[in-house]
């Protein structure tokens, strides 16, 4: 049985969650007063403990998840699977492998069937300073999504954005940072990489 705690921190968390993904490239708090002090976590077991249980698999990117794994296996009780296969794909600092990660992209009778990455990046933020910068168009987006980051590389973003170049097909995507901030984009998301901050207007 959950303990209440935990099933409070983890409906709030998936609250957050659903907005994110209602308005991708918009950047939200885990942190923004709907959570109490002794309910706050590491950010990204709050997003995983959200969405994994012992009915999905998980793929921990890297050799330094090996602390990790165990710890979700024990707070989630889901299941290791190899990177192909996972249902959620953990990329801890952005390292998302560049063009080595083929996740599961789901097919056209079961576009749901793909899988989701959460990527543990240095700062998300809606203004610079940053090392990479995007522009996102798409349902939910009135206009253009404005996003800036640090801790993630060009190779994987564009990376990314061929995964997703055949709609439905493609990858769920959760971005979360140290401070708790967390943002979204979904498969439906077109995406765009721009060299400067200005070229963006």
């Amino acid at each position: 049985m959950i303990p209440r705690e935990t099933y409070r921190l983890t409906q709030k968390v998936f609250r957050i969650l659903l907005d994110a993904y209602s308005h991708p490239g918009r950047i939200y708090s885990l942190f923004n007063g709907q959570l109490e002090e002794t309910q706050r976590s590491s950010p990204i077991l709050m997003v995983l403990m959200t969405l994994l249980n012992h009915e999905v698999t998980f793929h921990v990117l890297g050799e330094e998840g090996g602390g990790l794994e165990k710890e979700i296996i024990e707070r989630t009780g889901s299941r290791v699977a190899t990177p192909n296969e996972a249902d959620f794909i953990l990329s801890l600092l952005g390292n998302g492998q560049g063009t080595k990660l083929q996740p599961k992209r789901g097919t056209q009778e079961y576009p749901d069937t793909s899988a989701t990455l959460i990527f543990l990046v240095k700062r998300l933020s809606q203004e610079p300073p940053g090392n990479l910068f995007l522009s996102l168009k798409g349902p939910g987006i009135k206009n253009e999504a404005r996003v800036c980051m640090d801790g993630f590389g060009k190779r994987e973003i564009l990376h990314l954005k061929e995964i997703n170049s055949e709609y439905p097909l493609g990858v769920e995507s959760i971005f979360v940072d140290p401070l708790g901030r967390l943002m979204c984009i979904p498969r439906s998301t077109q995406i765009e990489l721009r060299e400067t901050w200005d070229t963006l207007q």
